[in-house]
């Protein structure tokens, strides 16, 4: 009986040991874990950068990131201007301005083709002589036709007592053989004509003209189309209504009236041309 107790301290004693180890053995697997989930998120983390940097890659690959491009810097380009009239050739350097220009591109002066005032006194004397001459012998009166002449052109104002019936646009037949001789003259000629129909301020309502300006405008295309089937060329003519816009009178009076009531032929000569051509 009394070395009983000493078994069981023996007991105990041994009882403890194990459950120390074991105690141990759990600390030192809960560190393990705790480092093992430290270096794993280390790791993500990597992966994380190196997925955005892919992703910048690819965008700025693709364009989504541009960046500006430089500004070219400007500078003044010298060119040379060679001016030819005639037989004569004269050059001179122009500073061309680049801002009118892409940077990437040298700035050249404009190429012109200028129309000076020419004059051609001994053609327009020969044609005015003609047309003086074939009217006097139809009997045509200074006031049916009016002639005036400058260094390039030729004005004529014809009566519409001449040309058309009151509040017509069909041509007399005194009209059709004076614009017959008209074209039979100019053909030989390099003229352009602008035919220009006028009336007086007296106001016209009909179912065929409404206004002064459509009669105008008909009695100028009529008179266009004569001359075209008289043989003179149709891509240097026009034709235009003016109505009551443009008179030369008074239209007071009736010797104002019937003096604005007209068709004007203006016929105009070309210039001398220049040219100025462009060299680097």
């Amino acid at each position: 009986m009394g070395g009983r107790p000493l078994r069981v301290e023996q007991a105990q004693a041994n009882t403890t040991a194990p459950y120390s180890h074991a105690h141990t053995l759990e600390a030192e697997t809960d560190d393990s874990i705790a480092q093992h989930e430290s270096w794993t998120m280390s790791f993500i983390d990597l992966l994380m950068l190196l997925l955005t940097l892919f992703v910048l890659l690819l965008s700025i690959k693709n364009g989504a990131i541009t960046t500006k491009p430089p500004v070219a810097t400007a500078k003044a380009v010298h060119q040379t201007v060679a001016v030819v009239h005639k037989d004569k050739l004269i050059a001179s350097t122009l500073d061309a301005s680049p801002l009118s220009q892409p940077p990437s591109q040298p700035a050249l002066p404009t190429i012109k083709v200028l129309q000076p005032q020419g004059t051609h006194t001994g053609m327009i004397d020969d044609v005015v002589e003609k047309l003086r001459q074939d009217y006097v012998q139809q009997d045509v009166t200074q006031n049916d036709v009016q002639i005036s002449a400058g260094n390039n052109s030729i004005n004529l104002e014809i009566s519409e007592a001449i040309l058309f019936a009151p509040a017509s646009d069909e041509l007399t037949a005194e009209g059709e053989q004076v614009l017959q001789k008209l074209s039979g003259v100019l053909s030989a000629y390099p003229f352009r004509l602008s035919v220009e129909g006028h009336t007086d301020n007296t106001p016209i309502r009909s179912a065929q003209f409404p206004s002064n300006w459509e009669l105008s405008a008909s009695r100028a295309t009529k008179v266009t189309r004569k001359l075209i089937d008289d043989g003179f060329p149709a891509d240097a003519i026009r034709s235009i209504g003016y109505g009551d816009t443009r008179p030369l009178a008074d239209n007071t009076t009736p010797e104002g009236r019937a003096k604005n009531r007209r068709v004007s032929i203006v016929m105009d000569l070309p210039g001398d041309t220049v040219t100025l051509t462009a060299h680097n």
